[in-house]
């Protein structure tokens, strides 16, 4: 029987088709592609994943530790949203921790009226059409939205390096 992190594991990396992805690639998937949870809880997800050694880090790109046909994945899959936000804390790493990128959404969410379903919708049509991180996205989405987060484009800015670094 497989765990739900290794069935979420497998599900991604199978509909991918690669055997590796970069991190920004997955959490990406896991939050804006599939919409299964935000970007902070897949940042998370990831770190537990590999505090957990499911996933092994290869540069700036993660890969299964173990074979992803191996698993099963029921027909119909869909975590729930709990099942990523029951990440120990002692799993997480700095990194993730107190996001830029979530403190631009709360930011945008308590100046204008948006959802945040929407915010992150519009993140990710962004990040298609031009090719960026979702950190250059949202600082786009700000200023289409006179949203100042010119304060935390530093803190966005080393996300991405950290992303690109591993």
């Amino acid at each position: 029987m497989n765990t739900k992190d290794e069935q979420i594991v497998s599900f991604v990396f199978k509909r991918s088709g690669k055997d590796r992805l970069k991190e920004s690639e997955l959490y990406l998937i896991l939050s804006m592609d599939l919409k299964w949870c935000s970007p902070k809880n897949a940042k998370e997800f990831i770190a537990h994943l590999i505090a957990k050694d499911l996933l092994q880090k290869e540069g700036d790109s993660v890969v299964p530790a173990f074979d992803v046909q191996d698993v099963v994945i029921p027909l119909g899959f869909h975590p729930q949203k709990e099942d990523f936000e029951r990440i120990d804390s002692e799993t997480l790493t700095d990194s993730f921790s107190n996001s830029a990128f979530e403190h631009c959404i709360e930011r945008l969410q308590k100046e204008r009226p948006i959802a945040k379903a929407n915010i992150e919708k519009e993140i990710g049509e962004i990040m298609k059409e031009k090719q960026v991180h979702a950190e250059a996205a949202i600082v786009l989405f700000a200023g289409i939205h006179n949203v100042d987060v010119s304060d935390l484009i530093p803190a966005l800015r080393q996300e991405i390096l950290r992303e690109n670094t591993g």
